[in-house]
């Protein structure tokens, strides 16, 4: 006899730390506009430990979701398959949600830049 029981479904909330943001630096940095087959196999194999690094840090798993790899729309294949194209969906938002953080930082640091020139031309004059 088949139970009623629901499964629980939970909000995913991705933990973007400043860590997860060194392994997303790293991963950017690593593929520069290569694709996987143009590594080296150390590369390859540091690939790999920033993507489980950053799986760890933000909270998905390592196996089906690479944020790195995700483009804007979906391969063919994953259009027939729900899971993966859910998958997919997690992958862009974890993507969007890391890129946004790097842009905060990287806006922040240039206003304290920006500050400190400011303060040192305003003692220097």
């Amino acid at each position: 006899m088949p139970t009623k029981r629901k499964p629980i479904r939970h909000e995913m909330r991705w933990q973007i730390t400043p860590l997860a943001l060194q392994y997303w630096r790293g991963l950017l940095e690593l593929r520069s506009g290569r694709g996987y087959g143009e590594l080296s196999s150390e590369e390859r194999d540091e690939l790999h430990d920033l993507h489980s690094g950053l799986a760890r840090e933000v909270g998905f798993c390592k196996y089906d979701i690479w944020p790195c790899d995700c483009l804007d729309e979906p391969d063919f294949y994953i259009w027939d398959n729900p899971s993966r194209l859910q998958d997919w969906a997690a992958g862009v938002a974890i993507r969007n949600a890391l890129n946004l953080a790097l842009a905060e930082v990287a806006a922040k640091s240039a206003g304290r830049q920006a500050g400190n020139l400011k303060q040192s031309a305003d003692r220097g004059a």
